[in-house]
């Protein structure tokens, strides 16, 4: 049997982190999106230097499609997927954004 898909997981881990309510303030653009950005850390952590080039990219898109009111939630996401949050992974949220 296949391990859950991260972004399953990452929804439970938030829950279980910050509460039963944490995530109440997504709506399904948000929740999509941050499906698609804990899939993408993912990717992040096993791509070579191109790959976390473009997986970056990727993520930042991916995180202004959010709410700039729920961005933050992407941030919380981070140590679940990797151990540490890599310096380039700061550019990801546009100054002035919440987190």
């Amino acid at each position: 049997m296949a391990d859950k898909p991260i972004c399953q997981d990452a929804f439970s881990w938030l829950k279980h982190r910050h509460g039963g309510t944490y995530l109440a303030p997504l709506t399904g653009q948000d929740r999509r999106a941050l499906q698609a950005f804990a899939h993408l850390l993912e990717l992040y952590a096993v791509a070579d230097d191109q790959g976390q080039t473009m997986a970056v990219r990727a993520m930042r898109a991916v995180v202004l499609a959010m709410q700039p009111t729920t961005r933050g939630i992407a941030r919380a996401v981070v140590p679940c997927v990797l151990d540490a949050a890599p310096a380039d992974l700061a550019d990801i949220w546009p100054t002035g954004t919440k987190s």
